[in-house]
């Protein structure tokens, strides 16, 4: 089947199968397989924070609980209709939606706010935080900009092109998003948001440029 989410906890490496509807856990080192469990239907996008993995599944309109050190599924929270992915941080977890519905989940699943960021085929995530901010992008050419804590825009900024996948460096601010449809990545001053461009291989709009990551400074 086709994985479409990846997220790394610890040790732990995380994919989701939405064909099977099913996430697969991985030992980082070897590749190894742990375990394979039943999620939601259509899981989509995966995060990890202090030995858990929080899966959106799409087609369920919940998020399932993983822990990564009993490998299992601990608990599936309800969350509203087609959500595409999560960002788990310091014990919150950020749920988005196709139509830009945010939601904030503690790290048991229990429902802390909800706001609807002006953005809808939401497909990305980001958090910036150094300057306490949340990147929301998707189908349209923009990005929207939220307070971390509030889900209050800030401010918006447009891109070239759609974006289905965001990642932030933390040592410089800087966000990245993926645009399968023309082959680019952008990259966005976090003050003023100005745009640079860079030639990507093919990512095909259908099935790509859905995986982006940020590590000790690289991409």
């Amino acid at each position: 089947g086709r994985t479409n989410g990846v997220a790394a906890g610890g040790d732990v490496v995380i994919t989701t199968n939405r064909d099977r509807g099913a996430v697969t856990l991985h030992r980082a080192a070897t590749g190894a397989r742990i375990a394979t469990l039943p999620t939601g239907n259509l899981p989509w996008g995966v995060s990890a924070d202090d030995e858990r993995a929080y899966v959106a599944n799409f087609g369920s309109g919940s998020v399932s609980i993983v822990d990564l050190v009993r490998g299992e599924i601990v608990r599936t929270v309800p969350v509203g209709m087609q959500p595409v992915t999560t960002l788990a941080h310091s014990g919150r977890v950020y749920v988005l939606h196709l139509n830009g519905a945010v939601f904030v989940l503690d790290a048991d699943g229990n429902r802390q706010l909800q706001a609807v960021a002006p953005l809808s085929g939401a497909r990305a995530l980001a958090l910036d935080p150094l300057r306490n901010r949340l990147y929301v992008a998707g189908e349209p050419a923009r990005v929207s900009v939220l307070d971390a804590a509030s889900l209050q825009e800030i401010t918006r900024f447009a891109l070239p092109g759609p974006a289905y996948a965001a990642a932030v460096n933390g040592q410089t601010g800087r966000l990245f998003a993926v645009d399968p449809q023309q082959n680019r990545l952008y990259v966005v001053e976090p003050e003023g948001g100005a745009v640079a461009q860079l030639a990507l291989p093919v990512q095909d709009a259908v099935e790509g440029g859905q995986g982006l990551a940020v590590l000790d400074g690289q991409l």
